[in-house]
């Protein structure tokens, strides 16, 4: 399995935290540079990376999107990697 998160503010984090709690190999990425990430991801723990969102964006292709057919808005994402 592979996991990305998208977005590195207080949930993005409080998700990387739960990941390297159970030792899970996690990918960060945000509109911020990897770089700018890197001191948080690696003070979280060595299971979580920080990547650009170019290469993070291939996790989340492959992520099945679930939409309200009356809105059109994402509901939510199930990941069946």
């Amino acid at each position: 399995m592979s996991y990305a998160i998208v977005g590195f503010g207080k949930i993005g984090q409080a998700l990387a935290h739960a990941f390297a709690r159970k030792n899970i190999n996690v990918t960060v990425a945000s509109r911020r540079p990897p770089e700018a990430l890197a001191p948080q991801a690696r003070a979280i723990g060595p299971t979580v990376v920080a990547k650009s969102l170019r290469d993070a964006k291939h996790l989340v292709e492959r992520a099945k999107y679930e939409w309200d057919s009356a809105t059109g808005q994402p509901l939510g994402v199930s990941c069946g990697i």
